[in-house]
Formats: C-alpha cells, sequence, structure tokens
C-alpha cells in the first residue's frame, strides 16, 4: 500500500460535469488507485467530488501569481508532514517548487503544451527525484533529453461509455473538444464537407477564443450540415458516439 498525493488544477472540480479532460482523467486514476488498495489524498477544486480523502487549493487562478504561491504552500504543508510516498501532479510543476529538493519521489504528468524552461528547472532543483510523463512522443519531442520521460496515454473508463460496432452510413461525424483553433474543430468542419457527412460539435467556447470560434466556427453552422450543441456531459457524449 501506498500513500499517494494528486494534484489538479484548481479551475475545474474533480470530476468535472462538462468540459474537463484532464480532470476525467485524474478522477479515474484516483478511483483506479483506491481500488487497488492505495490510500490517495486529491489536491484540486473545492467542489471535487472524487471519493478520495480531499485538500482544496486556497488559489483558484493557476496563472495568478499569489494563488500559485498559496497552493504551493499548502502542497508543501503536507507533504513535510510526511504524509506521502509519492507525489503525482498533473497541475503546475509551480506548485512542486517548495518540495523538488525533498527526497519523496514525484512525478510531473503533462497533458498541455510543455514549457522546456520548467522542465528544466524542475529536475535540476528535484536531483533526480522527479520524472516526467506525456501522453505521446510528439509531446515530449523538445524535451526528451532532460531528465526521465515516460509516454503515458490517456486511459478510459470502459464503463462509462457503450461500445457501438457498427452505425448508419449517415451517422453523424461528431467533434469533442474546446472550440480553439488548436483542438481543430474547423478542420472537422472541411473534412465533414469533403465527405459529405453531417456534423455534431459539442464543446465549450473559452472567452478568449470567442471571436476566432464566431468567425471560423460558428459562421458554418446551419442546424443541417453543421450542428453546434455546447458543452455535453458523459451521458450526452455516450449517445453522440453511439449515434
Amino acid at each position: 500500500m501506498m500513500r499517494i498525493a494528486l494534484t489538479a488544477d484548481p479551475e475545474i472540480p474533480v470530476p468535472p460535469r462538462h468540459y474537463g479532460g484532464i480532470e476525467r482523467i485524474v478522477d479515474m486514476l484516483a478511483r483506479a488507485l483506491v481500488e487497488r488498495g492505495h490510500e490517495v489524498m486529491l489536491f484540486s477544486h473545492p467542489a471535487s467530488e472524487c471519493p478520495v480523502s480531499r485538500v482544496a487549493w486556497p488559489g483558484a487562478d493557476s496563472l495568478s501569481r499569489s494563488d500559485t504561491v498559496r497552493n504551493a504552500a499548502t502542497l508543501a504543508r503536507h507533504v513535510m508532514a510526511g504524509r506521502f510516498d509519492i507525489v503525482h501532479s498533473f497541475s503546475r510543476i509551480a506548485y512542486m517548487m517548495p518540495i523538488l529538493p525533498l527526497p519523496v519521489p514525484k512525478i510531473m504528468t503533462y497533458q498541455r503544451a510543455i514549457t522546456p524552461r520548467s522542465v528544466k528547472l524542475g529536475h535540476t532543483l528535484s536531483r533526480g527525484t522527479l520524472a516526467f510523463t506525456a501522453i505521446s512522443d510528439w509531446m515530449m519531442r523538445d524535451v526528451a533529453e532532460i531528465g526521465r520521460w515516460y509516454v503515458v496515454p490517456n486511459g478510459v473508463p470502459l464503463d462509462t461509455y457503450t461500445f457501438v460496432p457498427h452505425v448508419s452510413e449517415r451517422a453523424p461525424l461528431v467533434f469533442l473538444g474546446r472550440i480553439e483553433e488548436i483542438k481543430g474543430p474547423h478542420l472537422a468542419i472541411e473534412i465533414a464537407r469533403r465527405v459529405g457527412r453531417p456534423l455534431i460539435i459539442a464543446g465549450n467556447i473559452p472567452d478568449e477564443h470567442r471571436a476566432w470560434a464566431e468567425a471560423h466556427v460558428l459562421a458554418h453552422v446551419d442546424g443541417e450540415a453543421v450542428r453546434y450543441i455546447g458543452s455535453v456531459d458523459d451521458a450526452q457524449k455516450n449517445a453522440l458516439l453511439g449515434v
């Protein structure tokens, strides 16, 4: 049995109701670790309902310096009390800065763009106690020589989704994800048009990407060839993927 600290960003509860891919992975991992007999403490959004021991981050904004300091201090206080055998971060590496020199093993998992500068700093300060993971070789292509790296693809909770082996030849294509350029909803629209299939787009539109979304995605929504249905929960995803 291991005592494991898991961290997620403070903006979205674990598990999320709608948007929150990383938070879904953290929730799935926490539950699976408990099922295997480990003790898990989750540091996350105050409204998290994952059925493990939880600590609410005091700071709510990952980009706020003051909130980062408060969250780093919260994690450090628990780790320095000797409560964990390992710390696994899905949040900001900055939250681990005070504990990086400590001998407790640490894992930093990246599921977004990786900054070489932060990786170098983390590797140097940790003195060999920090390992890194990414969800693909492509993600870690620029930092793979810095420290210890492992590729760990995301999993899927099989009991959440119903396997549908066959769908109609006229079944719509489905895009699930944030509506912003990096996710490629505009490419999904082009693909649907080229193959002559209807497209359903589901996902949230971040405020900072709304202008782009209106120009490149929502402008093509006509209710028939292209439909936009907003954010969806897991049950709605399950229905969409089996249409």
